[in-house]
């Protein structure tokens, strides 16, 4: 007779039957990552759990991920969750600059099923690619694959969002121009501090690009969307690139040097914080551009 135990499950009864052997209650298993009566529908599958959730949920309980999957059924609703996973994977490793993490995420997919694993594949040399700085090493079509995964109806969602910031120098200044416009308007007076970062990333990137191709006019809008949003911890970092990226407008335009001592202060301030590789990036920028 089969062990039903080595059955492959669903998402929902595959946590509990995890959770069982743990000997955890609902309460303890969840913690406090999600409701414990939400949980409880999600083993007796009248709900869904969100990538994020299960994400958390597998990793407080010290289980692994591409584990898990192994034991999941392989129809289609499954392996989309399993590719949105990955997807969530993938992107959480690229924030923190892990390209050892990418590397293992890598491996584990080229040794599972998955309907999209080139175009996830492409996503993770991407990524490399970005965090190594080696940005000769993304082609046309590599460009297309990024575009089509992120870019899409769900554009606008965060991760997507952040994402495209780190994108930006790969297209046009007219097609930034587009885009960071809209995304601008329909966030604008946001008080989600995650919107106001993702604003105060694309001021950034526009101001810098705005500087580089001596398209001064446009920096206007930039700058008022980000001096709308209140200076505080969590944005100081932001604000204080966008005020140097100011400062290097305003004397281009009226070279005084107190716009320069300002720009000088700045990167003096990163430097004694502990960041100087940036602000030797940024003392390079203001070198290249202040004299032109």
């Amino acid at each position: 007779m089969k062990d039903l135990s080595t059955k492959k499950m669903t998402i929902g009864k595959l946590l509990k039957k995890h959770r069982i052997s743990q000997g955890k209650t609902q309460q303890e298993w969840v913690h406090n990552i999600i409701s414990r009566s939400f949980y409880g529908k999600v083993e007796r599958e009248v709900h869904q759990i969100n990538v994020e959730d299960l994400l958390n949920l597998l990793h407080y309980n010290n289980i692994s991920v591409f584990h898990f999957f192994s034991e999941l059924n392989d129809q289609d609703n499954i392996l989309n969750q399993k590719e949105n996973i990955i997807r969530k994977m993938i992107i959480d490793a690229y924030y923190k600059n892990s390209t050892s993490a990418l590397s293992k995420i890598k491996e584990k997919i080229e040794n599972i099923e998955l309907p999209n694993k080139n175009e996830l594949l492409i996503i993770i040399k991407v990524f490399t690619v970005l965090i190594n700085k080696k940005y000769s090493y993304i082609t046309e079509n590599d460009k297309k694959v990024i575009m089509n995964t992120f870019f899409n109806e769900n554009f606008f969602e965060k991760d997507n969002l952040k994402i495209y910031c780190n994108f930006m120098r790969f297209y046009s200044f007219e097609n930034n121009l587009f885009m960071t416009k809209r995304i601008i308007n329909r966030l604008d007076n946001t008080q989600d501090i995650q919107q106001q970062i993702i604003i105060l990333s694309i001021t950034i990137n526009m101001l810098g690009f705005c500087i580089e191709k001596n398209h001064y006019q446009e920096a206007d809008f930039f700058i008022k969307a980000a001096d709308k949003i209140i200076t505080d911890p969590k944005t100081f970092f932001y604000k204080s690139v966008i005020t140097l990226f100011k400062n290097i407008i305003y004397y281009r335009s009226n070279p005084q040097t107190c716009y320069l001592d300002n720009c000088k202060l700045i990167i003096k301030l990163f430097k004694i914080n502990g960041m100087s590789e940036y602000s030797n990036e940024l003392n390079a920028f203001l070198t290249s551009y202040i004299g032109k």
